[in-house]
């Protein structure tokens, strides 16, 4: 039965490949249509689907923990008042040749650093 559909799709070939010659924009529309129809099943099949396997029952909680937090902000400061004692300001690009200065590295150093 396979071999027999697909005996007359080969013979039907010639004929479907002439007609889409002689008329280019309607199969052009068409095949325009197929590229639609099967990336629409496609978005489908990994989107839709996907997003129906998500319970909606499912609640993640996050539990803030405020000693974690002041750790977090501690070390922050920390690290900013480090930057402010070596005369490096935050967030600046010209700070850099006091820190080279003050850990003691030659000034080439600073250079190549300024060249980043």
């Amino acid at each position: 039965m396979f071999q027999l559909r697909l005996n007359s799709i080969v013979r039907s070939l010639p004929g479907i490949l002439r007609w889409m010659g002689e008329h280019p924009f309607l199969s052009f529309l068409i095949l325009l249509f197929l590229a639609l129809l099967i990336s629409g099943l496609v978005f489908y099949q990994y989107v839709f689907t996907v997003q129906d396997d998500i319970s909606s029952n499912e609640i993640v909680q996050t539990r803030f923990s405020q000693q974690t937090f002041q750790q977090i902000m501690q070390i922050w400061r920390e690290r900013e008042e480090m930057l402010n004692q070596a005369g490096v300001a935050p967030g600046s690009g010209t700070g850099h040749m006091n820190l080279v200065k003050r850990i003691g590295l030659p000034a080439e150093a600073g250079a190549k650093f300024s060249s980043l």
